[in-house]
């Protein structure tokens, strides 16, 4: 399973065009959210010695950047194990964009439960961009049984953080619900907004 695994990921990370690029042709009406949203953190050290080192230290920045760097091959030779060692180095560091981009590694090699797992974390620590793509996932039913309840709350989410695809996915979907599912699906919106209120 594990040799499956990176090969496919091999495979997604050599693409002509970056992992971390748009979508060119999206599967469906509910578009996904590819790149992160920006970096919240402080930028790296600028020479790739240092970032190692930073990295090897057990900075969650620096190990983030490195495997951006590994994934596209910028300033390294292009290699998805040292990749998917680094960002999950950070991811598990709670690293959201770490978290995040584990979880689009994983949807482009069609490991859909890894990928859930790794969007449902960023989701769940407010990740607007892991919330669209997690209410994606619920909208098409991929990976776990569609629920459009479910789907809307996270488009709800991360609309409410200014997400315009978001947005755009909830009327696209709100066509499709009626007024109960709306409503569940906006109460659970303030319940999981209570809830992370009080961590």
């Amino acid at each position: 399973m594990k040799t499956a695994i990176i090969t496919a990921l091999f495979i997604a990370l050599v693409a002509p065009t970056s992992l971390f690029a748009a979508d060119s042709s999206p599967i469906s009406d509910f578009p996904a959210i590819p790149n992160p949203q920006g970096f919240l953190d402080k930028e790296p050290a600028s020479d790739i010695a240092t970032l190692r080192a930073q990295a090897e230290q057990g900075n969650a920045v620096a190990q983030y950047h490195l495997g951006i760097m590994y994934a596209n091959g910028q300033e390294v030779e292009k290699n998805v194990m040292e990749a998917i060692r680094y960002l999950k180095l950070a991811a598990d560091q709670g690293h959201l964009d770490a978290q995040f981009n584990l979880g689009r590694t994983y949807m482009s090699g069609n490991f859909i439960e890894e990928a859930l797992n790794w969007y449902s974390k960023a989701a769940e620590s407010g990740h607007r961009a892991a919330q669209n793509n997690i209410g994606r996932l619920y909208a098409l039913g991929k990976g776990v049984p569609k629920d459009y309840v479910q789907a809307y709350k996270w488009w709800l989410l991360s609309a409410r953080q200014g997400d315009q695809i978001a947005e755009k996915n909830l009327i696209r979907l709100k066509a499709k619900m009626n007024a109960t599912q709306i409503a569940e699906a906006e109460r659970l919106v303030e319940e999981w907004l209570e809830s992370a209120r009080q961590k």
